[in-house]
């Protein structure tokens, strides 16, 4: 079960929780987002958790990967042209 301040993916988007409401007989939790996506940000979108194909929470081992330090990027595809009066396109 997502909790607010988490993100989760679903729907093809991610989406921030905004808050997190179970029925009386806490079988079904009504989730209510807001979406982070570059293309749709801040829609707002109510589910019912248990209802919905697929829902991910993103861990934080997912975050982790985001914007590592630990990986620097590869320039090897670029570096056997340079210098050798190739254009690359």
């Amino acid at each position: 079960m997502p909790a607010p301040a988490q993100v989760v993916k679903l729907r093809s988007r991610c989406w921030l929780v905004e808050g997190v409401d179970p029925s009386p007989d806490g079988k079904w939790h009504l989730v209510s987002l807001s979406c982070i996506d570059d293309d749709a940000q801040r829609q707002q979108l109510q589910v019912v958790w248990e209802a919905e194909i697929d829902p991910r929470i993103i861990g934080e081992e997912a975050w982790e990967t985001i914007g590592s330090k630990d990986k620097q990027p590869s320039f090897d595809a670029v570096g056997p042209n340079m210098g050798s009066g190739r254009t690359l396109v």
